[in-house]
């Protein structure tokens, strides 16, 4: 089996571009949830999110697009996080026609105005020939493999390409998947990693139908998200996209390549206990990590740090506080950086990664922002309310989603 080291990195957030702007946002308390002008508009104001601004988007449009027909504003976010790793890891044209190119994305919905000229169409509305043509003919391209199409014919990737539609744990499956490839000795270079529009107002419906979106009103935005705490009432939506690349540890090592940190292991499950909920023993995610635990030859004991799930939700943060709880020592740090960042859905697991690798690489934690206490009848974990300095040498980062999709990733300081 071939050693996998992380030699790059890229990050877009709400807030920021860059991975090191955001982890420093984010040691220093700083929150990128608040009011969402898109929503805003609708007449929603009882719902806060994360997401990336209008002008954010325009910026990356002009900076990447070359594609009229490609209108979707997920692709150019996305190619910017790819863009800010590979140049981050110093890849070389050869080397990125013969890399595989591994993409968490889940469904991709029509922007705003496409939606309202639909509406209009639909319900028989007198809208113009050429408005109405033009937004069907978009709708055409509204397909996950639209994102991915687009970086391979940028970047001349020539390699596998795949995309994991794995609900929240689409961006670690991916990552998962990459790592597979190169510790099977198939590919030298992966870049994997995920993106995601959380915020989009159809998602942002579903969610909420599903009573898994905050509506409760807090002083301020930020401390809507609150992971763990026994007034958590629910997740915040976010945009982001962030990637990772990944490299045989021998090529890395023959082309003087700076290793940031290793994966060392990983697992990845299929629940069959609910379609909307784990079991809230905690029993099934425990397994998970238990395996990607095995995965990597590591006892839990070994782990410094870990990067939770951590949604804010009643369903997760109760399996999951217990699954922890019932594995590790109570002295385990757990950070949940969704409390600042909001849920980017299927970019979270890839966010986290790229937070957990240079978390290993700083040797810091992450607060967890809002958290007090848990509920009386949940575990009391070492939550990290303040960023902090720590010795770190294993981090263990969970993805567990909608559905019973799981993936947990291991990622470490030394080699394997």
């Amino acid at each position: 089996m071939e050693t996998v080291a992380v030699t790059g990195i890229g990050l877009v957030t709400g807030e920021h571009l860059s991975a090191e702007d955001q982890f420093s946002a984010l040691f220093n308390g700083e929150s990128t949830i608040k009011k969402d002008a898109r929503l805003l508009d609708l007449g929603i104001d009882n719902i806060v999110s994360s997401p990336i601004s209008s002008s954010v988007i325009s910026k990356l449009r002009d900076k990447h697009i070359k594609c009229d027909d490609n209108n979707y504003e997920g692709t150019y976010v996305a190619f910017d996080a790819v863009v800010q790793a590979v140049h981050f890891a110093g890849l070389r044209k050869e080397m990125l026609n013969n890399a595989g190119l591994f993409l968490g994305i889940n469904k991709i919905f029509p922007n705003n105005k496409d939606l309202n000229v639909l509406w209009d169409y639909y319900r028989g509305g007198n809208i113009a020939d050429d408005d109405k043509s033009k937004v069907l003919q978009r709708l055409k391209y509204l397909k996950p493999d639209l994102v991915s199409d687009y970086i391979a014919s940028r970047l001349s990737i020539r390699g596998p390409s795949l995309v994991f539609g794995d609900a929240c744990a689409a961006g670690a499956a991916a990552i998962m998947s990459g790592f597979r490839r190169i510790q099977q000795g198939q590919l030298d270079v992966a870049i994997c990693g995920a993106s995601e529009f959380g915020t989009q107002p159809i998602m942002q419906l579903l969610f909420t139908k599903l009573g898994a979106t905050c509506s409760q009103t807090f002083t301020t935005p930020a401390q809507t998200s609150r992971p763990f705490d026994k007034d958590r009432a629910g997740c915040v939506l976010a945009d982001a996209a962030a990637f990772l690349i990944l490299e045989n540890a021998e090529f890395a090592k023959r082309r003087g390549k700076k290793v940031l940190a290793y994966i060392s292991g990983a697992s990845r499950q299929i629940e069959s206990y609910k379609l909307t909920a784990t079991n809230p023993d905690g029993s099934l995610y425990r397994e998970c990590i238990e395996k990607a635990l095995q995965d990597a030859r590591l006892s839990p004991d070994a782990i410094s740090h870990i990067n939770a799930h951590g949604t804010s939700t009643v369903s997760n943060d109760q399996a999951e506080s217990r699954a922890i709880a019932s594995l590790f020592s109570k002295t385990t740090s757990v950070t949940s950086t969704k409390s600042a960042l909001g849920h980017s859905l299927a970019a979270s697991g890839a966010i986290e990664a790229v937070l957990s690798v240079m978390s290993i690489e700083k040797q810091q934690v992450l607060p967890t922002l809002n958290f007090i206490e848990p509920k009386p009848d949940e575990p009391r974990l070492n939550i990290v309310k303040w960023g902090a300095s720590q010795a770190i040498d294993h981090v263990l980062s969970n993805s567990f989603g909608f559905g019973g999709e799981n993936c947990c990733l291991i990622f470490s300081k030394e080699c394997p």
